[in-house]
């Protein structure tokens, strides 16, 4: 519903499932739509801190490898 709403992204951290490529087209089509996140002024703010957190996402799978 998030997803849905344009309120959060679909992440595939744990996996994909069965049910990817139906989170992947509301994603898409909230995008399209520029619901909720997806607005153009909050969009840009919104995509910086996805990147920040993929790279902390890396970070912590690199330092989990290093000290296993």
């Amino acid at each position: 519903m998030l997803v849905r709403l344009g309120w959060s992204r679909f992440w595939t951290k744990y996996g994909e499932g069965k049910y990817a490529d139906d989170f992947r087209k509301a994603e898409r089509e909230a995008r399209e739509a520029e619901k909720g996140l997806w607005k153009s002024k909050i969009s840009h703010s919104f995509l910086i801190l996805d990147r920040v957190a993929e790279w902390y996402h890396g970070v912590n799978e690199l330092a989990d490898t290093i000290f296993e």
